[in-house]
């Protein structure tokens, strides 16, 4: 299994680059060292402000089937949780604590909600 934070180094140090880029956060199991053989490497993207639609696209057209790019703001918000609770950050041109708070409010907030709809359908309730 070849490790693929190495083989997409480059790519990674392209995206650092790029003026539309804020910060780059690794996620999924290689932050987390539960990496298994069909594991790609998951990378969030937060944008700039000034960033366009058309940057965007552009930014997530890099991505392939072993290096998955998304968007911070597409993003469930139990998903932008958990990565800024437990992704890796590799690279940000800007402190993460006010958006980190921010997202931590809106999940708490929004949780018990969550955990009442799943409860009524007979799923498990979320930990998080």
């Amino acid at each position: 299994m070849a490790n693929l934070l190495t083989k997409f180094s480059t790519e990674i140090e392209e995206l650092k680059k790029n003026q539309n880029i804020q910060s780059i956060i690794l996620f999924g199991s290689y932050s987390t060292g539960k990496i298994k053989p069909l594991s790609d490497l998951d990378i969030c993207i937060i944008t700039t402000k000034k960033a366009t639609k058309k940057a965007k696209t552009e930014i997530l057209s890099n991505g392939t089937d072993e290096f998955d790019l998304s968007l911070f703001e597409n993003l469930p918000l139990s998903l932008q949780f958990k990565i800024l609770t437990t992704g890796k950050i590799l690279h940000t041109t800007k402190d993460l604590s006010q958006l980190k708070r921010i997202t931590m409010n809106q999940w708490f907030d929004f949780r018990p909600i969550i955990n009442r709809l799943y409860q009524s359908r007979g799923y498990p309730q979320i930990k998080i």
